[in-house]
């Protein structure tokens, strides 16, 4: 049975016959659609009435045309309205592209989600989309009055931890496709997003001149992260445009030149490749001296995150850098960490791999590509999903940091960071990886002890060059609480019922525990990855209004 929502169409006056055409459809599939605002009496009720109709939706579809977008536009206003109830645009608003219509023009808002654009039909493609949505909503089912006095009880007679265990299971039950937080964790959540963007809007509005005190790695994450969140920050603008303010700078300086802090670069060494004869995707060749390998070497997962970045403001990646990924991608789908290293298997590590797919997944969403580039990102990332996905441990949803290595055990931050990307190709792109045996083994194997909010995994291990020599050893530490919180959220759906129930308990235990406003303070790198996990939880669920929830 497909869910009825009730739906507020934002368009332009000019297009008014195709949000009608939209609107009827809608209707007839059982929904509840206001468009016609245009038959509304001008004036403060007409605000009041407008604001009153948003704020009752559950959806807002927004027509976006060069009509649409200007500022001054009514539809600007909805759209601030809609900001106002939804800071996160996720399960809530869907631009539909209904005319060409530049992307620099598009509010930053709207691309915080994916635009959809239609190839044939927009009456009928927009209707089957609402019809697949899962739209959040925050009803619950008319037995929640029962099932509270019942649970209730239940904490009078036998004590409040079963009273716990039993309200988890219900809402478990009752809200299969969203986590149903209790509202005190609900609050919790949003207070810690807050105070995580707060502290990365401080360090981006002032950035130092030098990347001696930061490196692009870092400034690459909080502004992926603070992309999310839709805020503005003081000095910037509405958000940051990677074309014109110092950040642009910032990562410029480092695409042209050799980053003198922790090992990154950003540039594969074409020059070396080139005189020795080898094709783009051969390992760089013994050609750099030995004390400087590691120096000399480009950092493929912080290259990554500078991809990402650029795509997050809906920028063209720079040509050297997009390249740079494609080209050190294994035939088999893996990335290592370093240009230059061995081909062998051996070197494919898991964490890069993740966290290329993740920079070219976004880049295909919300960045400008050509052809050319569309269709060799879109290659790539099919292999290293189908890498990926035949790499977890036998029987489990958990991942070893390099997969082809007998030794060391599996990293719950890799394995969450992979669940996470897994759930997110599925979504936006439909490439199937056996999802609902992944969540269940997650879920199953899912303990309920909560990191530390700096709590890392390090593999250490050995990078060798094609010839044999040692490199040096991965020091690349993965975050435990940021992807725990991540892979848990996204086993959810498709985990029984009281796997759900467990992953409810543990998600509110860990964010009433965990408070990062001090303990990762001036850490942007990490901040950056706890916001992300944050704001994906909070796409992922609901707070249910009822006794029932606490």
């Amino acid at each position: 049975m497909r869910q009825r929502v009730k739906i507020f169409i934002s368009y332009a006056h000019e297009n008014r016959k195709q949000a009608a055409a939209l609107a009827l459809s809608l209707t007839q599939s059982g929904h509840k659609v206001f468009f016609d605002k245009e038959d509304l009496p001008v004036g403060k009720t007409f605000d009041q009435r407008i604001q009153s109709e948003i704020g009752k939706s559950d959806l807002l579809i927004f027509l976006i045309t060069p009509q649409s977008v200007p500022k001054g536009r009514y539809t600007r206003t909805e759209l601030g309205f809609a900001q106002q109830k939804w800071p996160n645009p996720n399960g809530r608003i869907l631009p539909v592209m209904a005319s060409p219509t530049p992307l620099d023009d598009i509010p930053i808002y709207l691309k915080g989600v994916t635009i959809m654009d239609p190839k044939g039909s927009l009456v009928a493609e927009v209707s089957a989309a609402v019809g697949e949505m899962r739209v959040v909503r925050k009803r619950l089912v008319s037995v929640a009055a029962v099932m509270s006095i019942f649970i209730l009880s239940i904490g009078v007679i036998w004590g409040p931890d079963l009273a716990r265990d039993t309200s988890a299971i219900w809402r478990a039950a009752a809200s299969p496709d969203s986590i149903p937080l209790n509202s005190r964790t609900d609050a919790q959540l949003q207070g810690q997003i807050d105070a995580l963007a707060g502290s990365l809007e401080v360090f981006l509005s002032n950035l130092p001149d030098t990347e001696e005190q930061n490196t692009p790695w870092e400034v690459a994450q909080a502004s992926v992260a603070l992309s999310k969140t839709n805020r503005q920050i003081a000095g910037a603008g509405p958000a940051y445009d990677l074309s014109k303010d110092h950040v642009a700078a910032f990562f410029g300086r480092n695409l042209r030149a050799l980053s003198r802090t922790n090992s990154t670069r950003f540039i594969v060494q074409k020059n070396a490749v080139n005189a020795a004869g080898l094709q783009p995707s051969d390992p760089v060749p013994h050609l750099v001296a030995l004390e400087s390998r590691i120096k000399e070497a480009a950092h493929v997962a912080s290259s990554s995150w500078v991809l990402m970045a650029h795509a997050a403001y809906g920028r063209a990646p720079p040509p050297e850098l997009f390249d740079f990924i494609i080209d050190m991608q294994h035939r088999e789908g893996w990335w290592p960490i370093y240009a230059g290293v061995d081909a062998d298997d051996d070197n494919a590590s898991a964490y890069v791999t993740v966290t290329a797919s993740w920079a070219l997944l976004e880049t295909l969403q919300n960045g400008r590509l050509t052809p050319a580039q569309r269709t060799a990102a879109a290659n790539a990332l099919e292999k290293a999903i189908q890498w990926i996905g035949d790499s977890n441990q036998r029987g489990s949803a958990l991942w070893r940091p390099y997969p082809e290595r007998s030794a060391g055990g599996p990293s719950i931050s890799v394995s969450g960071n992979a669940m996470f990307l897994l759930h997110e190709t599925n979504k936006r792109l439909g490439i199937p990886r056996s999802l609902e045996i992944r969540d269940r083994f997650w879920a199953r194997d899912l303990t309920m002890d909560v990191p530390d909010d700096d709590g890392y995994e390090q593999s250490q291990d050995k990078i060798l060059d094609p010839h044999g020599a040692l490199i040096g050893q991965d020091q690349t530490r993965y975050w435990l609480f940021p992807w725990k919180v991540a892979g848990s959220a996204a086993a959810y759906e498709n985990s029984t019922v009281f796997q759900r129930a467990k992953i409810i308990k543990w998600l509110e235990a860990a964010i009433e525990q965990h408070d990062p406003s001090e303990t990762v303070k001036d850490r942007q790198w990490l901040e950056a990855e706890i916001l992300l996990s944050l704001l994906y939880l909070q796409e992922k669920s609901i707070q249910l209004e009822s006794a029932a929830n606490e």
